[in-house]
């Protein structure tokens, strides 16, 4: 919130905006009284702030925020955040206000209250109780952008909205502010809200206009702008007059080109056109010192800056997305593989993605088949194992690669209907045309943005519980156990004496020193250890169990193997369960870390390193057990590792097509965040927004070339 407040256009020269209430704009809940458009609108006295509006008591905390674009809708709602954001952290009875952004509704099907619970998982991640923090009234639900949804969805969306603030009482919001555009309410949602109040915030005033130039520093313009009639309503517009300022400031406005387009959408396309141009030219570093560094941003240091070319084409490419999903938001790990349009690159994509899981799944799958192998082993060279990745590969690559039955019928049969259709001059099918190339979505925002384990975790969740256990075997198992069989044993070799069995007593006397010797010499290599007896106890231990290993009969090595093997399995199963719960089932809710460019990709990486890591682990001690385990284990953590690399490998794919075809830079995150210095961009967290809708569909509008 405090970060959208910061990058606000109009946050250098704050703006105090006029409101009016316009209670006729909702129908408030269970009144007899059905709201008429001839109710007059109320000014509100001048400064008032909009927390003192959303306080009094006849709202009951339930506001519909009302503007045209660029009046300051968005800004005034973060605003309200702000200030109950600080009223929630001082007075923890007080609900914690929640951004969402209505762009993304889309389905008259599903209820109101599922899809905000949705969309707060989808943002703050999959455990977050939003489902119980919303029934317990702990969050307010600040709703922007009813007028961002779908046109054809607008009017449904109003119906959910109005079902869910009259419905059942235990999901009925705390308090609601919702934003709208006022041109689209009135014409698309065309029904009043079952809110208790709205205002709509209202245009500049010639007095206000004159004093922000006189803020800025420029009187000289401002005598210009009186001339012009048609450009001083526009810079009525608190977004238009903060832009126009700033252009203004790099000097790169001309009014010659301004009079020149004869409609006001030419004029704003204009206008926005010169914003973005100077934002790209504008000075970052102004530090003179700094400059002769050979600094020339603070996101890419002395490094060369992307060129104009480069940066639009990239914004343009990230508006289509946006628009085509109908958000406005962008979250890097969200991309997605059907913001491809060219037939080419969507090949390439899959190309890559086939090659990936090709080398994944057949480096897995020899490793595997290797460990059921039957000594004596083949000799194993690098040309045969680079064939057996191949060969094995293939297979599991391919349903990797099209995940579905279907999806994988339709790619066996392309090329032959290709070659039917050319040859008969018939035109593809569309059940081809639309599915081929497979474009999976690809859910790594969702599915990896969990919390994996960290070294301190591993220490305190499974290498000290395991030091804890062996500690607890030695003192009361090994301890009573060790010294009664080294008893047995000494009295074993003087029975046999006694029996006259000399040659027996004469073994059992010499294996009895051997394994003395060899536990006290082991013991005495180990430097100052605060467990020197438990290490003698356990080497002694060890002793004996190699003795019976070679000499006893087979139930007795068998009963041996099963005492040797259980404190294995012990700490490998504590290893694997305790792990795997920290990586694939805990989340922990960090809003310093979770809101972080790439966050998602980086605990993606965690994930397949830590099972790529219990894989070569297993493997390793694949010699070390029965087969029956080891090879059950290996299969278990070999399709764990290829559904861990599933995701990534697709979402590598999309960024090497996207990089290679000069559509975005590698380094994306840079990218966006050097975006974000120019004021082009918006960054919240982890995720980036334009500047303003205006200038995302402003982009949209133009080619990717």
């Amino acid at each position: 919130m405090q970060g959208g407040l910061e990058q606000s256009l109009h946050n250098a020269v704050w703006l105090t905006l006029a409101m009016e209430q316009q209670d006729y704009r909702v129908q408030r809940p269970w009144s007899a009284t059905v709201a008429q458009q001839s109710q007059p609108a109320v000014p509100l006295d001048a400064g008032t702030r909009i927390v003192e509006v959303f306080d009094r008591p006849e709202l009951a905390r339930q506001l519909l925020i009302l503007g045209e674009p660029g009046a300051g809708k968005t800004t005034m709602m973060l605003e309200l955040a702000k200030d109950l954001l600080q009223r929630a952290t001082a007075d923890k009875a007080e609900p914690i206000p929640v951004l969402i952004s209505l762009s993304s509704w889309k389905n008259p099907e599903q209820s109101f209250f599922e899809w905000l619970v949705g969309e707060l998982k989808r943002k703050y991640g999959r455990l977050f109780r939003a489902h119980q923090w919303l029934e317990k009234n702990q969050l307010l639900p600040l709703l922007d952008g009813l007028d961002e949804v779908a046109p054809q969805h607008q009017q449904a969306c109003a119906v959910a909205l109005n079902t869910w603030l009259t419905g059942e009482v235990v999901q009925r919001p705390c308090g609601v502010v919702i934003c709208c555009r006022q041109e689209e309410f009135e014409q698309v949602v065309r029904q009043p809200l079952s809110l208790y109040g709205a205002i709509y915030l209202q245009a500049l005033t010639v007095e206000q206009i004159e004093d922000y130039f006189a803020q800025v520093d420029l009187q000289d313009v401002w005598q210009t702008v009186q001339q012009d009639e048609s450009l001083q309503e526009l810079l009525t517009t608190p977004l238009f007059l903060s832009m126009f300022g700033w252009v203004q400031k790099q000097g790169q406005f001309s009014l010659s080109d301004w009079r020149s387009r004869t409609t006001s959408d030419l004029r704003i396309e204009y206008l926005l056109d010169t914003y973005w141009k100077a934002a790209i030219d504008r000075e970052l570093i102004l530090n003179p010192v700094e400059q002769r560094q050979g600094i020339r941003s603070k996101t890419d240091g002395t490094k060369p800056l992307p060129t104009c070319k480069a940066v639009q084409r990239a914004l343009v490419f990230v508006a289509k997305a946006l628009e085509q999903e109908s958000q406005t938001e962008l979250l890097i790990e969200g991309m997605q593989p059907h913001y491809l349009k060219d037939k080419l690159h969507q090949w390439q994509y899959w190309l890559f993605l086939f090659l990936g899981n090709l080398l994944a799944s057949g480096t897995i799958t020899t490793v595997v088949l290797f460990q059921w192998s039957q000594p004596p082993y083949p000799p194993v060279s690098w040309s045969s194992f680079l064939t057996s990745i191949v060969l094995l590969g293939s297979p599991g690559g391919f349903i990797l690669s099209t995940e579905s039955k279907a999806d994988g019928v339709r790619l066996i049969m392309y090329p032959f209907v290709q070659v039917y259709c050319f040859i008969l001059r018939k035109k593809l099918p569309t059940e081809f045309r639309k599915y081929i190339p497979i474009l999976h979505e690809n859910n790594l925002s969702l599915r990896f943005r969990l919390k994996a384990p960290s070294f301190k975790h591993l220490k305190d969740e499974v290498f000290n519980p395991s030091l804890e256990i062996a500690c607890w075997m030695s003192d009361f198992i090994l301890m009573p156990l060790v010294p009664l069989i080294m008893e047995i044993h000494i009295l074993s070799g003087k029975l046999a004496y006694a029996l006259g069995l000399k040659r027996l007593s004469r073994n059992l006397q010499q294996s009895f020193y051997l394994t003395i010797q060899r536990a006290r010499a082991f013991t005495n290599q180990v430097d100052e250890s605060r467990y020197p007896h438990h290490i003698f106890i356990g080497m002694i231990t060890f002793q004996y169990v190699q003795m019976i290993k070679r000499r006893g009969g087979f139930l007795l090595n068998l009963a041996f193997d099963i005492l040797t093997l259980l404190p294995k399995i012990i700490i490998f199963i504590n290893f694997i369960f305790l792990n795997l719960a920290f990586a694939l089932v805990t989340e922990k809710i960090e809003t310093e870390k979770s809101l972080t460019p790439n966050y998602g990709l980086k605990e993606a990486f965690k994930n397949a390193f830590l099972i790529s890591i219990l894989f070569c682990i297993s493997s390793l001690m694949a010699f070390q057990m029965p087969a029956t385990y080891y090879r059950g284990i290996s299969c278990v953590l070999g399709f764990l590792a290829c559904d861990s690399y599933l995701p990534l490998i697709k979402h590598l794919s999309l960024r090497l097509v996207l990089w290679q075809s000069g559509t975005i830079p590698w380094n994306y995150a840079r990218f966006l965040n050097y975006c974000t210095e120019r004021r082009l961009l918006q960054r919240i967290g982890g995720r980036y927004r334009f500047m303003h809708k205006l200038l995302q569909d402003h982009f949209a509008k133009m080619d990717l070339g």
